[in-house]
């Protein structure tokens, strides 16, 4: 461990070198993809029942048993109304097939087409283009991951967002009418929708009423009358109702793509019903109902605290809902480590900065970890990571390669707890090294270095991937006794990453106010 000062405005971040700058410094991990490990034996657990259904189903219109294997994956689902299943699991808990359909995986262990319907992803998480038939459905992102466009058979519209939620939407054959939409506190809590090419008068508004989950059950006009409403299997498949209880087989008459938990169903697209488009958005990746799981790995891998990286809600909807990413993750004794949010795109965010909503000044080292770690609550409101001040960080196990990538790290401990000095402090104090925050994104084997996320005042604060040596310098896992400061963030990223999604939301306005020659009269 090297002595003297400890770093200044300037300096290599990594201290563990005996000179002022690192060799490693502009290396970039190659992209090879690890090798896969040996799977695990298969797991059939026991054989279902000879009767699935209980002794007395005479009060029940419908009753469905789901029974699994150990590892969470159905093996079979028996259905007093429609047809039971069975399903193939794999070594990997992926579906191989249900009763005789075939299911096909792609290499990052995604669904790439089932029951006549082909998809394809973006880094294996959110869907880029869906095919069934004649039908082409595609789908494009901006820098936050959010989708800003949707192309279904040639019709476009985009979308502009507050937050998370899209709150207006353009049809690219009518650029003057948007349909508009109102939400209330929660993350899918949508209130109200008011649709051009629904109702009558056109554009009148409709009301939305939801259940614990946030799932839509009924759709109400200005009259306070029901128009629509809607019932939902355990997981999430839609049955539509017109408002005197008929079925509607070609689905919604209002335009309504908020469903299950409030989430966008895509077989409804600008008043045309694609039945074979049965799955939901929830933007991280695509969660198929039917199946009862999400269509590709949680992106999170086992950090998210489920062996099973495909299924929904450890199984239980009735319970749990999972909007979009994570939050603080258990250790099991009062404590919870931190990892980097789902909506974080990592490419996008170098070199920017994490800076002060307020006035605009650059976080430190420890500020910009907390919110690209932090946790959004059940209402939508952003929380950083816990602070360090007032020893509000202990130190957990040390930083090795079997750390899980995305996982919140820092050097400089004191007795166990992160000090949180300032240079200044820091030699006043007579530190040897400074302590310094990060996040592990990977690992060097032929130096033997971790990958680290960090923002660095020697680079001007902007977000940079760098090597250091996890043994020198105690760098270690950031324990707290909290899952999130419980104040709202008061972090963002700054213009360059705005940029980003600045840019895809430009595109769209560009059409939006820019109408073709033939509409300009």
């Amino acid at each position: 461990m090297q002595t003297g000062s400890p770093l200044q405005e300037g300096q290599d971040p990594d201290l563990d070198t005996t000179d002022s700058v690192d060799p490693w410094g502009d290396y970039q991990p190659p992209e090879t993809a690890e090798a896969e490990p040996t799977p695990p034996p298969d797991d059939p657990g026991d054989p279902p029942p000879a009767n699935l259904q209980p002794q007395d189903t005479t009060q029940m219109d419908r009753w469905v048993g789901y029974y699994l294997d150990k590892a969470g994956n159905r093996t079979y689902v028996g259905d007093t109304v429609y047809p039971s299943a069975t399903y193939t699991p794999n070594t990997l808990n992926q579906y191989t097939a249900v009763t005789g359909s075939t299911i096909s995986n792609g290499s990052e262990h995604e669904i790439s087409a089932y029951n006549g319907v082909n998809y394809t992803y973006i880094n294996d998480e959110h869907l880029k283009q869906v095919t069934s038939g004649s039908n082409t459905y595609n789908l494009y992102y901006d820098a936050l991951g959010r989708c800003v466009k949707r192309t279904l058979n040639g019709v476009t519209t985009y979308y502009i967002y507050d937050g998370e939620k899209p709150v207006l939407e353009y049809k690219s054959s009518d650029l003057s009418h948007p349909a508009r939409n109102l939400y209330g506190k929660g993350i899918d809590e949508i209130l109200m929708r008011a649709d051009p090419t629904v109702n009558s008068p056109a554009g009148a508004p409709f009301y939305y009423q939801q259940d614990h989950e946030g799932s839509v059950t009924h759709l109400i006009n200005e009259a306070g009358n029901v128009v629509e409403w809607y019932r939902y299997d355990a997981f999430g498949a839609v049955t539509v109702y017109d408002r005197d209880g008929n079925v509607r087989t070609n689905g919604t008459a209002y335009n309504n793509r908020f469903l299950f938990t409030g989430r966008e169903y895509a077989a409804t697209y600008q008043r045309t019903y694609i039945p074979a488009f049965t799955f939901y958005e929830y933007r991280s990746r695509a969660y198929h109902p039917g199946l009862g799981r999400f269509m590709s790995e949680d992106p999170k891998l086992f950090d998210a605290g489920d062996y099973n990286l495909f299924r929904y809600c450890h199984n239980d909807p009735l319970d749990l809902t999972d909007p979009m990413g994570l939050d603080g993750i258990s250790n099991g004794d009062g404590t919870y480590h931190f990892v980097i949010r789902s909506d974080v795109v990592v490419p996008n965010i170098i070199g920017s900065y994490v800076v002060n909503k307020t006035d605009g000044t650059t976080r430190q080292c420890a500020g910009a970890a907390q919110f690209l770690t932090g946790t959004r609550t059940a209402d939508g409101t952003l929380h950083d990571a816990p602070s360090a001040r007032h020893n509000g960080w202990t130190q957990g196990a040390p930083l090795t390669k079997e750390t899980p990538n995305g996982t919140m790290v820092a050097r400089g401990w004191k007795n166990g707890v992160y000090p949180n000095e300032s240079p200044e402090q820091a030699e006043k104090n007579g530190s040897k090294i400074l302590n310094h925050t990060g996040i592990k994104m990977g690992w060097n084997d032929n130096i033997g270095k971790a990958i680290i996320l960090d923002q660095w005042q020697g680079e001007n604060g902007s977000l940079q991937k760098r090597l250091v040596y996890p043994s020198q310098g105690d760098w270690s896992v950031v324990n707290a006794t909290k899952r999130y400061d419980p104040k709202p963030s008061e972090s963002d990223f700054n213009v360059q990453i705005r940029k980003g999604t600045q840019e895809a939301q430009d595109a769209a306005s560009d059409v939006i106010h820019t109408k073709p020659h033939e509409q300009r009269q």
